[in-house]
């Protein structure tokens, strides 16, 4: 494997942890937290996102908005959100979904701070993952005589760099997370 596109799968798994984390609730209201909810909008269709039928907003820091395109699909959008982890309530009026977002107990944020932790260890371990699999790569290469022994010592230098890199972009994207999620 070339090591751009070693980069390349470590940065889509830092993608799936910050869309992880995106669905976990801070202080503030977000869109994130309900625009991936599947609703079984059609008979015989398959589940659509909330993102796909319906506009969202935040008109304030504690409020989501969710008025659907198409208003025939108000109820099964809001038994999608209530049946959805999280325990949003929404409240429908006329043609609008409100759902109000009460304040975290820090409790609470305490345990969503170790949520975030363990999403975090997880990408990390996929990291691990590509690091080894490319170090068992590079082995074999060398082992069938495609590189010389210095080439094998070079790239797996630069395997481990990248790798470090990216551990510590995780390491961020999780203290971003976790200040967001400790502030009142």
């Amino acid at each position: 494997m070339k090591l751009s596109q070693l980069a390349e799968k470590a940065d889509r798994q830092i993608k799936i942890l910050k869309e992880d984390l995106a669905t976990i609730r801070s202080g503030r209201a977000s869109a994130s937290l309900v625009e991936n909810i599947k609703v079984e909008a059609y008979e015989g269709a398959p589940s659509l996102q909330l993102k796909e039928l319906a506009t969202i907003s935040v008109p304030e820091s504690t409020v989501i908005a969710v008025k659907p395109w198409d208003l025939t699909l108000i109820p099964k959008i809001e038994k999608a959100i209530r049946s959805a982890p999280g325990g949003l309530n929404p409240a429908v009026f006329d043609d609008l979904l409100r759902i109000n977002l009460p304040p975290q107990s820090s409790e609470r944020r305490l345990e969503l701070s170790k949520v975030v932790k363990t999403k975090a260890e997880t990408a990390k371990i996929e990291l691990r993952q590509l690091r080894q699999d490319e170090m068992k790569s590079i082995d074999e290469m060398e082992e069938n005589g495609v590189i010389s022994e210095d080439e094998r010592f070079r790239t797996r230098e630069e395997v481990e760099e990248i790798i470090k890199e990216k551990t510590s972009e995780i390491d961020t994207v999780v203290n971003v997370k976790e200040k967001e999620l400790l502030s009142l």
